[in-house]
């Protein structure tokens, strides 16, 4: 059994003053005050014995302190000893061993050749108040240095009498509260049962904390150091370090020769609430310095008592949420365990929150820092940086100037909005205040950062330059408008912004409308999003549903000023119309009494009787859209309602709706007998149309001009004649829907009683079905003239969707059409494809409906006989009558992806942030027909295109078809019966074509560039020149040598 002796002088330990009188002492081993021995004794020497036989390898402790006549304890002396391996023999290795405490490694004690117990020699109590460590490595007889073991401690005040207040103290390492260690009833110094030598390499931080007997704990104390390799043997290079705190670099703190444990004396308790950083680097023997290692930390209130509600919280980086770290139960400073070592260069964010002992959480908190490379030519004296292309976020921050400085993690002073140039597409209303009529918005945008470094020779380097994402919040007073009544407000132009507010209370729409482009995003009394007007769409004029009652709250953004639109003020009025309302006109004649303010008439439902009066009335109404008067009746009498011509019963007369363009639905009455000449015409943005039952006759160029007119549901027993209409080509893609017996000559799509004889369709020009119909013959036709692409770049590529299955495809110089692999013989071929989830694949048919991409070889690197352009024909017929589908949302195939959607369009699809065209031209390097493009055009009918399923804020700028080098399209696809009838081969780096006809040759290179193209004849030809490698000719791989 192996015993530790001491023997103690009282008057070396100088525990009691003169006149008092030892009357006891007391001895505990490590943390175990509970397990202490007393032991009464009056005498000056003190001697005891103790069984540390049970005590597992390691650092361990003894404290003993004396009791005097008066009750009064001395102040503890601790003794440190470590206990080695029970097997203490002739084999140890063990022959000496030195320590020393904290970093004061100049002043250590060696001690040579002992066994079983390691004792140090130290008195703690000089040693100041707050924490401190002992550090010990021993070497063997090989000469090895063991690795370095340090035990933390800290050191309390030395007045450890009956009103000390301390009852107990906990530690943990780093953020693992929920394994701390409790201790009870201890006295003078705190100790520390860790073993380091487990903890990874890198940054580590020891939390202490202590209760009084009234049950309040001290502030939370905070003790970093740095874990290096578990080598520190004499080939150790490290020989000092230096770390700071936040951007002090001018305070840094160096420490010469340590090994193993790096320590900070820090104390966090003095700097202010917030985010904070420590940097740390280190130096070898050869002179070099480490990386910077950064570690965040967030300072809460000093106010850490029994009230403090922080329970928990939680931080993660940049948008990773999914991984972020949770630590619970924690006071005073808050830490991150983050290396910002690992990050990419660049700007990053940390997100913080905490919840409280109710639940609750806290706002989020985001810093923003920047990681750089480093920085070595020069010392360093200022830094400066901005965001975007705005001057006014210009930062210069003075330093003290520094060489080397590596700037891997300064925090950034980041605005709490940025208005960008063009304002982006998701934006939110996050809060409103009805009293004070102000709106508080947010929105998520890229910002880029530049930055850039100027040196003690004045010389700014040049500008580094990084793009994160920023949520920018504003308030702002919202304008009030009132309904039906135009109101004047500064132009949100230049990025500017304006705010305005609405109640609406009883309007089922209200339409809106400005006298210059600007767009505003609209929200409702709930704050969720209604709509966002274009610029084009505002200055038009556009209704909108206002189901939700309450006040409405909208942005003004992005308003153009220009030579046109030069003012410096924006006119909003906005119109409310209540659907449910129907005007009774009677007598005739009297609808503009009944009617109210004609600027607030956009849809009108009339019932009664009309006059030339009200017809004229009708016509000044410079905003109506949709007209419905079929329950009234048109009779004589009141004014001329247009030049010359008066109203006749139950007759839409001549011009009598004509040059109304912003009329988009028209329903006449039920009693209308005849419609007279020209009664429509140049109606321009009249898309539907319906013919009462009653009517008998149709004059001529009733729709003359009509270009827009998509549908007519032609419920009359009156013929269709083509005089009645422009010519099926200026008419375009209009369908009319007529009932079983009607007669027609005119040439264009009639669908009588579910069957057409004939349907042309044209690109580019809208398409509207609302019901599926049969026709016997139907054709669509469209030209297309892009390039085409090879393996190396994906180009010529063209969206397209049709509402019938295709039976046959031509062009008129190619002939017969057929998609590549579809076993057409003799057919031309092309390339079809349909998206997927992982992207486009190859589709030999057409089907209705179904959004896909088409490309026609069309290239220099191909033969004549391949190359195909020009208009080509999508054509099916069946004398049953083949199938045409409903243009219809609910009818049409949108195809879903991993992370985007094709959409079929049968009507113009407007320019969009959310919309994905194919580019007809090249944009940024990539070849016309190579990507779908956001934001960069109108989709036209019988075209598709694509939307992100990706937040807005991370939608990508484009996507390209084919992948990475196109691989959709490529030479490799040309059909294997175009090279039948030829011989290649080689004979002494000749290459030879033996070919049963005249035909074109090209020849590759395996990167599917054409290096020359040759002319053959009948019978063999040679072709020289070429240089040694490998060649594509004829879908063969060719060695020339």
């Amino acid at each position: 059994m192996k015993r530790l002796t001491y023997i103690l002088l009282l008057l070396l330990l100088s525990v009691t003053t003169r006149g008092q009188t030892l009357i006891g002492y007391e001895y505990w081993f490590d943390t175990d005050f509970p397990s202490k021995v007393y032991i009464a004794h009056t005498q000056s020497d003190i001697s005891f014995d103790a069984d540390i036989s049970t005590f597992h390898q390691g650092m361990h402790y003894i404290t003993f302190r004396v009791k005097d006549d008066k009750g009064k304890w001395s102040t503890p002396l601790t003794q440190y000893f470590y206990r080695t391996s029970s097997d203490n023999g002739a084999d140890n290795s063990l022959t000496s061993y030195e320590y020393w405490l904290d970093t004061d490694y100049t002043k250590r004690k060696n001690v040579e050749s002992t066994k079983g117990v390691i004792a140090f020699d130290l008195d703690t109590s000089t040693l100041r108040q707050g924490m401190h460590y002992l550090n010990l490595r021993a070497k063997d007889k090989l000469g090895n240095w063991s690795n370095l073991l340090t035990q933390f401690f800290y050191q309390t005040s030395s007045d450890n009498g009956a009103d000390n207040s301390l009852t107990s103290y906990e530690y943990w390492l780093d953020t693992d509260y929920t394994k701390r260690k409790n201790v009870e009833s201890t006295k003078g110094v705190i100790a520390f049962d860790l073993d380091t030598s487990t903890l990874r390499q890198g940054m580590h931080y020891l939390n202490l904390r202590a209760k009084d007997k009234l049950g309040n704990w001290s502030n939370l104390l905070t003790q970093f150091f740095y874990q290096t390799s578990s080598d520190n043997g004499a080939d150790n290079s490290l020989i000092s370090y230096e770390y700071w705190l936040d951007t002090d670099y001018a305070e840094r703190k160096n420490v010469e020769s340590v090994k193993g444990v790096i320590t900070f004396d820090l104390d966090t308790s003095t700097l202010r609430q917030g985010m904070h950083y420590l940097n740390f680097q280190a130096k070898d023997k050869l002179g070099n310095w480490s990386n910077l290692l950064t570690q965040f930390f967030y300072q809460t209130s000093n106010d850490n008592g029994a009230d403090n509600s922080l329970i928990s919280y939680e931080y993660w980086l940049d948008s990773d949420y999914a991984e972020r770290k949770t630590v619970e139960n924690t006071n005073g400073v808050i830490t991150f365990d983050l290396d910002a070592s690992s990050l990419r260069q660049g700007v990053h964010y940390l997100n913080f929150r905490a919840k409280d002992k109710l639940g609750n959480w806290s706002n989020l908190l985001t810093q923003y820092l920047m990681k750089t490379s480093a920085v070595t030519d020069n010392k360093i004296s200022n830094y400066g940086y901005w965001l975007n292309d705005d001057l006014n976020t210009l930062k210069i921050v003075d330093i003290t100037p520094v060489n080397p400085l590596e700037w891997n993690g300064f925090l950034l002073d980041i605005p709490p909005y940025i208005i960008p140039e063009s304002m982006p597409q998701k934006i939110q209303l996050t809060s409103s205040d009805k009293e004070n009529r102000k709106g508080t918005f947010a929105w998520t945008d890229s910002l880029q950062l530049n930055l850039q470094f100027k040196d003690i020779a004045d010389k700014w380097s040049t500008v580094e330059m990084d793009t994160f994402v920023h949520t920018s919040q504003i308030e702002l007073e919202a304008h009030p408008l009132s309904i039906n009544k135009g109101e004047s407000i500064a132009k949100p132009a230049n990025r500017n912004l304006a705010a305005i507010s609405i109640d609406i209370n009883k309007e089922d729409s209200v339409y809106w409308k400005a006298d210059q482009p600007c767009f505003l995003t609209l929200f409702n009394a709930k704050k969720e999003l209604v709509y966002t007007f274009s610029g084009g769409e505002l200055l038009a004029g556009k209704k909108i549903e206002t189901l939700e009652k309450g006040t409405y709250y909208a942005l003004l953004h992005d308003a153009t000023r220009d030579e046109t639109y030069n003012k410096d003020v924006i006119t909003i009025v906005c119109i409310g119309q209540n659907t449910s309302d129907t005007i009774h006109v009677e007598p005739a004649g009297t609808l503009s009494e009944l009617a109210g303010d004609p600027e607030a008439i956009v849809n009108l439902t009339l019932t009664g009787y009309l006059n030339g009066t009200d017809i004229k009335f009708i016509r000044s109404l410079k905003n109506l859209q949709r007209l419905d008067i079929s329950g009234a009746r048109i009779v004589e009498g009141g004014d001329k309602y247009y030049q010359n011509y008066l109203t006749a019963n139950d007759i839409t007369g001549d011009y009598m709706f004509c040059n109304l363009p912003n009329l988009t639905r028209l329903v006449l009455s039920n009693h209308t007998t005849k419609i007279a000449t020209a009664a429509l015409s140049n109606c321009t943005g009249l898309t539907e149309i319906e013919i009462p039952a009653s009517v008998t006759s149709v004059e001529k160029a009733v729709f003359n001009g009509c270009n827009q007119l998509l549908l007519i549901n032609w419920n009359a027993q009156a013929a269709i004649t083509a005089e009645s209409f422009d010519t099926p080509a200026k008419m375009g893609n209009l369908l009319i829907f007529a009932p079983e017996g009607t007669g027609c000559t005119y040439e264009g799509n009639v669908v009588i009683n579910g069957i057409a004889e004939k349907i042309s369709l044209t690109h580019g020009k809208g398409f509207r079905s609302p019901q599926a119909f049969k026709a016997k013959d139907i054709t669509y036709k469209r030209n297309f003239s892009m390039k085409s692409g090879n393996k190396i770049n994906a180009a010529g590529w063209e969206a397209i969707v049709l509402p019938f299955d295709v039976q046959s495809f031509s062009n008129e110089k190619q002939g017969e059409l057929a998609p590549f692999n579809s076993g057409k013989k003799g057919a031309k071929p092309f390339w079809l494809a349909q998206m997927t989830t992982d992207g486009f694949e190859h589709t030999t048919a057409m089907k209705a409906n179904k959004p896909y991409i088409i490309s026609l070889p069309n290239s220099e690197s191909y033969e004549d006989e391949f190359n195909i352009s020009g208009e080509v024909q999508f054509h099916a017929e069946d004398a049953g009558g083949v199938e045409v589908k409903a243009t219809s949302y609910k009818e049409l195939a949108r195809i879903e992806g991993s992370n985007r959607i094709m959409v079929p369009a049968y009507e113009t699809v407007f320019k969009h942030d959310t919309v994905y065209a194919i580019n007809p031209a090249t944009y940024e390097n990539i070849a016309p027909g190579g990507a779908f493009v956001r934001n960069l055009r109108d989709v036209q009918p019988f075209e598709t295109y694509l939307i992100s399923k990706e937040a807005a804020v991370n939608a990508p700028k484009l996507y390209s078809i084919g992948g990475i080098g196109g691989e959709i399209t490529g030479i490799e696809e040309l059909p294997s019966d175009a090279w039948n009838g030829i011989e290649i081969y080689v004979r002494y780096g000749v290459l030879y074509i033996k070919s049963d006809r005249e035909r074109t040759f090209s020849i590759y290179d395996t990167a599917g560039h054409m290096v020359r193209q040759v002319e053959v004849q009948e019978g063999t030809t040679a072709v020289t020149g070429l240089g040694k490698g490998i060649y594509l000719l004829a879908r063969k791989k060719i060695l020339v040598q």
